[in-house]
């Protein structure tokens, strides 16, 4: 089975690329983020294996995001 991943960036058009990308690989993505917050929020109601973040994002970016994520998990 494939990792369960879980795409964070504020830029619609860089989640698609990648989005594309991986489906074509035969990963699954599980959810979408726009935001470090919104990212959170996501890690902790899907569980994602693999999440792949930008680092500058508004209201959270990637980094206070990881420490988050850290801290929770």
């Amino acid at each position: 089975m494939k990792s369960k991943i879980l795409l964070v960036d504020d830029h619609p058009v860089i989640r698609t690329i990648v989005r594309d990308i991986l489906d074509d690989e035969g990963y699954v993505i599980i959810g979408e983020a726009g935001d470090g917050l919104e990212g959170y929020d996501l890690y902790r109601k899907l569980n994602p294996d693999i999440v792949l973040m930008d680092i500058n994002m508004p209201i959270l970016n990637g980094l206070d995001t990881i420490s988050l994520i850290k801290d929770y998990d």
